[in-house]
This record gives structure tokens, sequence and C-alpha cells, in this order.
């Protein structure tokens, strides 16, 4: 009567010692996989503190998280004070790592990433330039620019999306400083989307500043771009497109969409242009569903424009 579970404690046995195997080959694995990425040159991104301040640290850590999925090594961002002098960004490089599997720069640290590359003309530097160019003649440099035009028409398609029903009026403010080399550019786009999405491009008034916008005219959606963030104090209950590298966490929630052209925001696609060995590119930015209370119908045409 006793041979059963004689049996029974044999099998158990046995199965434990093949689930303990087991369990030690794929922590065994996973430490194997963990050692080869972390010994993997990094990439590294100079990200200024003010920046950190602004942007988020969550958003950072996310996007630092995804862009090392995406190239298996790891993303190090290198924190530079706000006050520093463009001579320390050299050296603080070099002690995050010294071989790097590449450098991002935003535009900003232009004359340390020339510092940078003339002592280490074997690692390669990105400089993202965003809305603006960057001058310097430097071989060697990988040069990626904001996509101005797709982030205008991308606006203007969710825009008329968004006032499709009410067919009401849309108000658009871009600072002329930041978008003074596309001022058309952005214009035309913007007017093509929202005639391609079924709306009309006289429903369409730019702005320079709040000061200009007809306090008897009732607005539909608006799009801030650079300008008028004062705009989000009357809390007016009018979805808002809002091209901004603010920290999402301290937005209100008339802000239905945020065009985030960050460095952080870039970095993925930035890193891809690179590893194909493309020298010079733009990117889009990225185009976040901030407010998700909307309609649903909305939210699924917007998901798709993404």
């Amino acid at each position: 009567m006793l041979i059963f579970p004689q049996r029974s404690i044999i099998r158990s046995n046995k199965y434990l010692k093949r689930l303990i195997i087991a369990v030690t080959v794929l922590a065994a694995a996973l430490a194997a996989i963990y050692a080869a990425f972390s010994f993997r040159p990094p990439i590294l991104v100079i990200t200024e503190q003010n920046f950190i301040a602004l942007y988020g640290e969550h958003r950072i850590n996310r996007e630092a998280f995804f862009t090392s999925l995406a190239f298996f090594r790891p993303v190090k961002k290198v924190d530079i004070a706000s006050d520093a002098g463009e001579d320390i960004v050299p050296h603080a490089i070099v002690e995050v790592s010294n071989n790097p599997y590449c450098v991002v720069f935003p535009l900003r640290f232009a004359n340390s990433a020339a510092a940078y590359h003339g002592n280490n003309p074997e690692v390669p530097v990105i400089i993202l330039e965003g809305r603006h160019q960057y001058r310097r003649a430097n071989p060697g440099f990988f040069i990626y620019k904001t996509d101005v035009e797709s982030d205008f028409y991308r606006a203007g398609l969710i825009a008329a999306i968004i006032t499709a029903e009410t067919e009401g009026r849309i108000a658009v403010f871009v600072d002329n400083r930041q978008f003074s080399a596309y001022r058309d550019v952005s214009r035309t786009a913007f007017s093509r989307g929202i005639t391609e999405q079924g709306g009309r491009a006289q429903s369409v008034s730019f702005f320079a500043s709040l000061s200009e916008m007809p306090e008897n005219t009732e607005f539909a959606c608006v799009v801030l771009a650079g300008t008028a963030s004062d705009y989000l104090d009357r809390k007016a209950d009018i979805p808002v497109i809002m091209f901004s590298w603010l920290d999402t966490t301290v937005l209100p929630m008339d802000v239905f969409l945020v065009v985030d052209d960050s460095p952080w925001a870039q970095l993925k696609e930035a890193v891809t242009l690179f590893s194909k060995g493309e020298e010079q590119g733009v990117i889009s930015s990225k185009m976040s569903i901030f407010n998700r209370n909307f309609d649903r119908r909305i939210l699924q045409k917007v998901r798709q424009i993404r």
C-alpha cells in the first residue's frame, strides 16, 4: 500500500529537479544576455539639466528604454549643468563612456560637438538641428532636422478630423521667429492637410500672437506652434494641438495632442538613420494623444494618422 505514495514522491522530485534546472538555465541565459547588453558601446545623448526639468525625467527614461530595446545597447544621457561652458561637454562625455556607439548633440551644443569630434574622430557624432540649420561644414557628422512640413501637414489632417462635424474655424498660432524659414511651407502644408481630410482651407486663420486673435470669433480647434501658450490660461474647453517639449504632466486637459520634436523624441529615428549610413535626413515629430476623453471615432481616426 506504500508503493503508490513513494512513486508519487519520486515523480514529484523529478519534476522539481527539472524545474530547478530549467530556472537555472533561464537565469544563466538572462544573465548572459544582460552582460552582453551592458558591455556594448552605448548611445550617448547630451542633455542639459534645464531640459530635464522642462521635459520630465519619466519621459526621458521611457525614450531611453525603448531605444535601448530597438538597438540592443545601453542609452545613457550625459548630464550637462545649465550654466556649464561648452568646453565642459567633451570631458563629461568621456566620463560616461570613452567608447560610445555614437553621441547625439542638440544643435545648441554644436560647438561642443566639433571640439569632441576633433579629439575623438573615430566616434560618430549626430547633430539634431530641430527647426534650425547647422551652417558649419563638418565632414563625418550625421545631421538631421525636424520635418516641419510633415508635422504641419499631419496637424492639418488632425485638426480637420476634430472639426469635421462642427465645421468650425481653426486658429493656428505660429511663432514667426522659430518657423521663419518655414513660414510659407508650414501654412501650405497645414492647409493641404485640412483640404485632403475634407475640410475647408478658408476655415483656417493664422496668427503670430494671441493679441491678433479676434475676440468675437469662435473657434473649434486651436493649434499652438511655439507661441501663444498663454491661450491655455483661458480654459476654453476647445481642443488644442500643441507643438511642445513641456512635461505632459503639467498640461491642461484642453490639450488634445502634443507634437514633440525634442532630441529624445527623435532619438530612435536619428540612430536608425545613422545606422543606415545616411549623413543627412529629416525626422517627423512624435505625435502623442494627451487627452483620451474625446469621441472614440476621433481617437480612432487620429491614431491612423500618427
